[in-house]
């Protein structure tokens, strides 16, 4: 065999195997340059980004991470953070199979870590409403609905103006 001929070969094969591969391995999409979102970027924007799901009952976004880490990260330089809104259900829920279901965290000196508003009669909310429970807790356990703990200052501090403070 000539040289001429065993590099036509050689060509074939090779095309064969890139035309193999190509089939096999789906070429990697890119987005961003319509205006999408880019994961695994940063993208910035100056309007608001709305994501819609209008079928009943299911999810709109699901984050997850494996290992530890934050399943979605929010901040906000002097806003709200996160909000969750809901017509006729929960805002926020949290849950935790080991841990604590919500956490809150302040470290502002007359900060409160996680405060409630209850804007209707017999609501459970935060203190300033007049009809509202200022905390609430239940437990189906038998273990305390609301518990207090400090390593220096009161655990507990309760406080009426016409009833009982703590019962």
């Amino acid at each position: 065999m000539d040289k001429a001929a065993a590099d036509r070969r050689r060509d074939r094969g090779l095309a064969a195997v890139l035309t193999a591969q190509a089939i096999a391995r789906p070429a990697p999409a890119y987005a961003g340059t319509d205006g999408d979102v880019v994961l695994g970027a940063v993208n910035t924007q100056t309007s608001e980004t709305t994501i819609s799901n209008a079928t009943d009952g299911r999810t709109v976004l699901n984050c997850q991470v494996g290992g530890v880490g934050l399943g979605v990260g929010a901040s906000s330089e002097s806003g709200v953070g996160v909000c969750g809104v809901a017509s006729t259900g929960r805002g926020v829920d949290g849950f935790s199979s080991f841990d604590t279901g919500v956490f809150g965290l302040s470290a502002g000196n007359a900060g409160i870590g996680v405060a409630g508003e209850g804007r209707k009669h017999r609501g459970e909310g935060h203190r300033h409403q007049p009809f509202g429970t200022g905390v609430a807790g239940f437990s189906s356990a038998g273990a305390a609905g609301v518990k207090g703990l400090s390593d220096i200052g009161t655990g507990v501090h309760a406080q009426s103006t016409s009833g009982n403070g703590a019962v």
